[in-house]
């Protein structure tokens, strides 16, 4: 009898073979998708400054790095309108904005809007992908160029108190550090107490160059009780009289002839109005840079919005402050 199968085969696995590349063809596709959404080319800026680079609003004495030291503050979650809205319980920060000692930004972030990606941002220039967001609370040691290794390279003494993620981020090289725990959501207190108590012993001494200090308790109040509670409301009346301390006491400094420091108060993400974070919305992306010993171009107008940079430009910015070169992947700019 006839075998019409032999006559189908050819036919059968040339169909097979056209499946087989369409199914190959789609699945690189989806790779590609995928290793974009994870791994983001971020977008050039259209200037990058190194330590001899553009100018800022900062007083050119205070740039002359490494003379100045640096204060980096960061303070978990602070959206930009908590501070410039009508409103606003950072009433000291804001009598320094009305009199224009202070240049501040609102700096937009990208999301995953969560912790180490946007620490990563801010030191390193780049933009993260979402794998950083599985590591978020078991943070690898930081591999990427970036401004903190920049500045232990050439020989600046760094300290940390706070948020326990830059100790695993830098498991070695601060010259003097004491790490906070984010799983404790509930302390709102002794979470931020633990990180103040080093700040006025550790501002007169002379022996570093730059302090990060990075507050947990304002994001802990926002996961607690939303953006409006009265535990946000403390908070933010207790980080503004913090920055009071801080710059009053480098104001007295500056004054009896001591080395000058340079606060910069910044934020990593903002929050929604519950108090949550992660998502693209501008409430949780709109965090803020304030640069105290600072020209402003003018007097800023409570519940007006600050000037708009993104995030990547605050590691160009903070290289030229401490007198380091910038980050080889930042694609960040000098802040004006």
């Amino acid at each position: 009898g006839t075998h019409p199968r032999r006559n189908l085969e050819p036919m059968a696995r040339g169909e097979m073979l056209a499946v087989y590349a369409f199914m190959l063809f789609v699945g690189a596709c989806g790779a590609g998708l995928l290793l974009n959404g994870f791994f983001p080319d971020a977008p050039l800026s259209s200037s990058q400054d190194g330590p001899g680079g553009s100018s800022t609003g900062l007083d050119p004495d205070l740039r002359q790095a490494p003379k100045a030291r640096v204060i980096f503050m960061i303070i978990d979650a602070m959206r930009a309108d908590f501070v410039y809205q009508q409103a606003s319980r950072f009433a000291y920060i804001n009598s320094k904005l009305s009199r224009g000692e202070v240049l501040a930004f609102t700096t937009r972030a990208q999301p995953p809007t969560v912790t180490l990606p946007r620490l990563k941002s801010m030191i390193a220039g780049s933009i993260p992908g979402f794998l950083d967001v599985a590591a978020n609370l078991n943070a690898p040691e930081m591999r990427e160029d970036n401004v903190i290794s920049r500045a232990m390279s050439a020989g600046r003494s760094v300290l940390m108190f706070g948020d326990e993620t830059w100790l695993r981020l830098f498991p070695t090289g601060f010259k003097r550090s004491d790490g906070t725990t984010a799983f404790f959501v509930l302390d709102t207190e002794e979470v931020d107490h633990n990180v103040t108590r080093h700040v006025l012993p550790e501002l007169a001494r002379d022996d570093w160059d730059l302090m990060v200090l990075h507050y947990l308790g304002l994001d802990h109040a926002g996961h607690l009780g939303g953006a409006h509670s009265s535990t946000m409301a403390r908070k933010q009346r207790e980080m503004d009289a913090l920055v009071q301390l801080m710059q009053g006491t480098i104001e007295q400094d500056q004054q009896a002839g001591r080395r000058p420091t340079i606060l910069v108060v910044a934020s990593d993400h903002g929050m929604n109005d519950q108090g949550n974070h992660g998502g693209a919305s501008d409430a949780e992306a709109d965090a803020t840079a304030l640069f105290f010993h600072a020209r402003s171009p003018g007097q800023h107008l409570p519940g007006t919005p600050f000037p708009s940079a993104s995030q990547v430009d605050l590691a160009p910015t903070l290289a030229l402050l401490l007198g380091v070169d910038v980050p080889s992947g930042s694609t960040g700019r000098v802040l004006p």
